[in-house]
């Protein structure tokens, strides 16, 4: 049975499930079937009598069922984005034989509320849903995206706020991050003055930088809208000091927008 298959007929048992709850049992505990026509005192009489565990029974087989929608047949759409995601990685570093984690495309969803252990849960994030590849999506890994557009984290942040592309370093920028991990920069260097030049050009926190230490050194903001509103926004993220096929990205992205919307219906 195909997922189309399986997500009509777990609808299908989600909506009889949520028509006994909220309109056919009220009905029948309701009803006397002395009132009844004699063909409707049988059936009404059956299920007044068995309402004790039928009801429990019929919410339980609609929350079944919406269950087992979201995680089977969502899954399609999730696979569907992440082969995407791929796409966009290919297109963005052909003929790239370094390991996958070094170069990574993530989508990233705004959510209202999130735990993070950070700030307010609802303050408004950023957080990864989907990524490239088969390395391990950590969802601790959220960016700050408030109304206030302000206080927006990171490059997912600034993407966000601004509803923009963002590409860091530009192409004809002479910039480069600063490379921040100790056992692959051979060079002395003050830490913390290097976190900071990092900091500044990724919109984040010299603390934050400090305590992670990430390796990426180049970066490329993709805003996604679906049905007209913003959803959240795609991060690509390298350790080469420039992302050479932007343009390469944003091509591939026009390309597959609207297939790819169309997935994250089934996400939202």
């Amino acid at each position: 049975m195909n997922r189309k298959t399986l997500h009509v007929v777990f609808n299908s048992l989600f909506g009889i499930g949520g028509f006994c709850n909220a309109i056919l049992f009220p009905i029948v505990l309701e009803t006397q079937p002395d009132s009844l026509a004699q063909l409707l005192k049988a059936p009404v009489n059956f299920l007044r009598q068995r309402l004790w565990w039928l009801w429990p029974a019929s919410f339980l087989l609609a929350a079944l069922a919406k269950f087992a929608d979201k995680k089977i047949c969502d899954r399609w759409g999730h696979d569907a984005v992440k082969e995407m995601l791929e796409i966009l990685r290919e297109k963005g570093f052909p003929g790239n034989k370094e390991p996958v984690h070094f170069h990574r495309v993530t989508l990233f969803k705004h959510k209202r509320w999130w735990l993070c252990w950070r700030f307010w849960p609802w303050s408004g994030w950023l957080v990864p849903v989907v990524r490239s590849g088969h390395t391990t999506l950590n969802h601790q890994t959220c960016f700050l995206a408030p109304d206030e557009a302000d206080h927006a984290e990171g490059i997912a942040g600034r993407c966000w706020s601004t509803k923009a592309v963002i590409l860091i370093p530009t192409e004809d920028s002479n910039m480069t991050l600063p490379l921040l991990n100790p056992e692959v920069n051979a060079k002395p260097h003050d830490p913390h003055a290097m976190a900071e030049i990092y900091a500044k050009e990724t919109f984040m926190d010299t603390d934050w930088v400090l305590k992670k230490l990430p390796h990426s050194r180049s970066f490329l903001g993709i805003p996604v809208v679906v049905q007209g509103q913003p959803w959240g926004v795609i991060v690509v993220d390298s350790r080469a000091t420039k992302i050479q096929c932007a343009k390469g990205i944003l091509a591939s992205y026009e390309e597959i927008a609207r297939p790819f919307i169309k997935c994250l219906e089934r996400l939202s």
